[in-house]
């Protein structure tokens, strides 16, 4: 049997521990003295954001598929300290999407406990969940830059969640299995627009907002930067998400490919949820870089209050669609 993980029972922030019959994971859990090898933190919707591989990024839960029921632990806070702390360490997660991952300083999550970070600027697994957490005031294990799956499994502030699975679909075990295109090409074109930016600035900024702080203080680098970003395609990837999911947008599409009533109006509740969610993240950060954009008018803010104005109409659009869906 396939399992994938239930989104009726995970709770955003969730902690989601997992390990697999492969010799990488039973190796990391050697080194680890931990139970399971890889840790996540849920997101909602069927997206959950790690550190694992390549560089810190956003995934989809029906992409994870999951071959025994022990191979994975759900984490909760048992107490919550105000209403807002999930989403404060959901934000600081967010912010280092883009980070890169270092095989050297997962390696060191035990032999380097209460020292201080060799290569600050680089992700692994427990590192950016605990690192997430502790920027919203919650301390989940003594050292938020060094630890182990296993330290995280026995922290004293989370709990385990009951039944975290559900049998995974047919067409979700095809997925699994499946590479998924459109996430790898966002992945890699984020990824090689910092490389490239790094290139320039000869620093080592990991993220947007590292690199934002960084063209405040070199606006002398604006034309450069900016051209790297148009070049990598990471302004255009919403124009190719719309491209290939046209029933997200048009309604005869939308009724042409989905037949049963019934699975209309469960799409169209996904997609609402969905596109919602996104909303949450998109407007207060279009927000943002209109008020940098006043205060520092840089190319390189235009581009991204550009992107972020049609990410915002783009997903108003999915729900027009919606509600047509739902009142037919």
């Amino acid at each position: 049997m396939i399992y994938v993980l239930d989104e009726t029972v995970l709770e955003k922030g969730d902690i989601i521990l997992i390990r697999e019959d492969t010799n990488e994971s039973r190796e990391i859990m050697k080194r680890s003295n931990s139970d399971f090898h890889h840790a996540m933190l849920y997101r909602a919707i069927s997206s959950y954001l790690e550190s694992d591989g390549t560089l810190v990024r956003a995934m989809n839960t029906q992409r994870k598929p999951i071959k025994q029921e022990q191979d994975v632990a759900v984490l909760r806070l048992k107490q919550m300290p105000e209403w807002y702390t999930v989403e404060k360490a959901l934000n600081a997660a967010g912010a280092m999407v883009g980070m890169d991952y270092s095989t050297r300083e997962a390696f060191r999550a035990l032999t380097h406990q209460g020292k201080a970070p060799v290569s600050p600027n680089l992700q692994f697994c427990t590192r950016f969940v605990a690192q997430a957490y502790a920027a919203a005031g919650v301390q989940l294990v003594d050292d938020p830059n060094y630890c182990t799956p296993q330290q995280i499994l026995d922290s004293p502030l989370l709990m385990r969640v009951d039944g975290p699975l559900r049998l995974a679909h047919p067409e979700e075990i095809v997925m699994g299995e499946e590479k998924n295109p459109i996430a790898e090409r966002d992945e890699n074109r984020l990824g090689s627009f910092l490389e490239n930016a790094r290139g320039i600035t000869g620093g080592d900024e990991q993220t947007l907002k590292q690199l934002s702080a960084y063209m405040i203080l070199h606006p002398e680098l604006d034309t450069s930067i900016s051209a790297a970003m148009v070049q990598s395609g990471f302004l255009e990837t919403w124009k190719e998400e719309e491209a290939a999911n046209p029933e997200h947008y048009d309604t005869k599409v939308f009724h042409a490919l989905i037949i049963d009533p019934i699975a209309k109006i469960m799409e169209a509740v996904r997609l609402v949820e969905t596109a919602e969610e996104q909303l949450e993240g998109y407007e207060p950060e279009y927000e943002h870089l209109i008020k940098q954009y006043k205060s520092y008018p840089l190319r390189y803010f235009e581009l991204q209050v550009e992107l972020y104005k049609n990410l915002i109409d783009q997903k108003r659009r999915i729900l027009a669609m919606c509600d047509k869906i739902m009142d037919d």
